[in-house]
């Protein structure tokens, strides 16, 4: 018997749709992903915000510190924060944590925020610079050393600070502490000490990133679903 014969007509028709489907998915795909964007942005800009006027700019001033739009706070001036190669926290730095850490937590807590956050990050940045007899390498590695040293006995003053014991088990899981040595300057010359830095980040949960793994309830609630490899 022979076979059906198609009509040309109906395959050109078969692959329009094809492509007109394959089209709307991908408009559909960037639409969503430019959402998740923005609404990311939108929480950090907020959380920035909120910050700025919690914190005023009197204190801002007086811990030489400053509020980015992503709501990374900065503290600028290593002089009040460590002496030159050492992890020690100096005095006056635990007093500007001391005043700063209550303030910090309040905004977090704040209900449109404390749901959205997926870390707290407290990053530490170094210059360049170790002596001038260690070679360029050595140098850097020392410096990662010295700044993550300097993260942890930040992240430990933080958790041991009396605003965070009532809920020190969720500060314990969320708050996080990285040295990045000179890796991330923030001017062009990697030896200049405006290098120099510590920040405290807020990580905003962001359902394009399986990596952040948000909670069943979340995926539930933004209407997504995310497949771990």
């Amino acid at each position: 018997m022979d076979g059906y014969r198609v009509s040309p007509v109906w395959v050109g028709y078969a692959d329009s749709l094809n492509l007109f489907f394959i089209a709307f998915l991908t408009i559909s795909l960037i639409l969503l992903a430019n959402f998740a964007e923005s609404d990311v942005t939108a929480v950090q800009e907020s959380f920035s915000d909120v910050l700025v006027k919690t914190i005023g700019p009197e204190k801002l001033k007086k811990w030489d510190a400053e509020v980015l739009t992503d709501g990374t706070v900065r503290f600028n001036k290593p002089d009040n924060q460590f002496d030159r190669g050492s992890a020690i926290l100096k005095e006056q730095f635990k007093s500007d944590l001391n005043d700063f850490v209550p303030l910090y937590l309040q905004v977090m807590n704040m209900p449109q925020f404390k749901g959205r956050i997926n870390e707290i990050h407290i990053d530490g940045h170094t210059s360049a610079v170790w002596n001038t007899l260690t070679p360029e390498k050595e140098a850097y590695f020392n410096n990662m050393v010295l700044s993550q040293a300097r993260t942890v006995n930040t992240l430990q003053f933080v958790l041991t600070h009396a605003a965070v014991a009532k809920d020190y088990e969720w500060y314990r899981k969320h708050i996080v502490s990285n040295g990045y040595s000179s890796s991330r300057p923030r001017i062009d010359n990697p030896s200049a000490p405006e290098n120099q830095r510590v920040e405290f980040k807020v990580i905003i949960d962001d359902p394009r990133d399986p990596k952040q793994a948000p909670t069943a309830k979340k995926r539930k609630e933004w209407q997504i679903d995310i497949v771990e490899k």
